[in-house]
This record gives C-alpha cells, structure tokens and sequence, in this order.
C-alpha cells in the first residue's frame, strides 16, 4: 500500500507508506527502487541463500518472537508468541504447545 489511506475497518494494523510518512508518493517514481530490491532478492534465491532470505523475513515479520494476543478463527483468543514460518507458509505459534496456522485461521490482537 503506497498512498492508501482507508482501509477496511476489519483489518487490523493496516497501514501504508502515506499513512507512515504523511507523504504522498509519486507510484512511478517508486518503480526503480522496487525492481531492484525484487531482483536482488531474486538472485539470492536463485545463489541458494536460502537462510539469509528466511532470516530477513523473520526480521520484519510483525510481533516476531514477542508475546502476545492472537485469536483463532472459532473466536478463541490465546497468548502466545511468534516463532517461525513452515516452509510451506504456516506461522508457528508457541502458546501451550507449538501450533500451525494457515493464512486467515489467526488473527493479531
């Protein structure tokens, strides 16, 4: 989200680089910038850097290793804390035991 400044009121922490900066950005000037980051990312991946990757996702994943309240999509809140992604894409979640969520089955609090 670039010049995004309402969002559906469902969607929790929603936020854009406008709404961050109190700047409104040309798109296509942004362009440059993200091709080159898209790319750089791409060759690590494609030079096996696999790791690296992994470790700068975790790095900006938001409450990452902190603790924390979740809610389960049958409505059931719990507390717990970020502690990696499968390799699949499912977050993992240590509360009473370590658990594994799907996109849309937890929600941050």
């Amino acid at each position: 989200n670039i010049n995004q400044e309402a969002f559906d009121p469902s969607i929790l922490n929603a936020t854009s680089l406008k709404r961050e900066t109190q700047t409104e950005f040309e798109v296509a000037d942004l362009l440059p910038t993200l091709s080159q980051e898209v790319e750089a990312h791409y060759l690590k991946l494609k030079n096996g850097q696999v790791n690296w990757l992994k470790r700068t996702y975790l790095s900006h994943l938001y409450q990452y290793q902190e603790t924390a309240l979740y809610q389960k999509k049958d409505g059931t809140v719990i507390k717990g804390q970020i502690i990696g992604v499968t390799p699949q894409g499912q977050l993992c979640l240590q509360h009473q035991e370590l658990a594994y969520f799907d996109l849309k089955e937890i929600k941050f609090l």
